[in-house]
């Protein structure tokens, strides 16, 4: 697949009614910045509504949050080359909480006992 094929198959992802755009000025203006910021701030705020010590919880959040990233998986094997969109959440601001509920519900999804007991 050339590059034209792969960036309006991207360009129809971010088209559809799932995504919403941030526009250029308000990201040239820190609007990627706060967006982050206040999107950390509100998972710090949730977590102390749970009793959650964000001193001693704070491996539960990001020290640097970052943008996620999204990408697309061709699927050559199919006609027209259809693309799976992927988000990267890698230093994302809800990277940390993801990850520790993965290792607390994926044992409970393959049928096995969780590393936590839920009571």
């Amino acid at each position: 697949m050339d590059r034209e094929t792969y960036l309006q198959k991207m360009q129809d992802q971010l088209l559809g009614d799932d995504y919403v755009e941030i526009p250029a000025e308000e990201v040239a203006a820190g609007g990627e910045k706060k967006l982050l910021d206040g999107l950390h701030a509100k998972l710090v705020e949730k977590l102390k509504e749970m009793g959650v010590d964000t001193r001693g919880g704070c491996y539960l959040t990001m020290t640097a949050p970052e943008m996620a990233k999204l990408y697309l998986l061709i699927k050559v094997h199919k006609d027209g080359y259809p693309g799976r969109p992927v988000v990267s959440q890698i230093d994302d601001p809800t990277y940390n909480i993801c990850k520790v509920l993965t290792d607390i519900l994926n044992p409970l999804d393959e049928g096995g006992c969780s590393k936590n007991l839920l009571s």
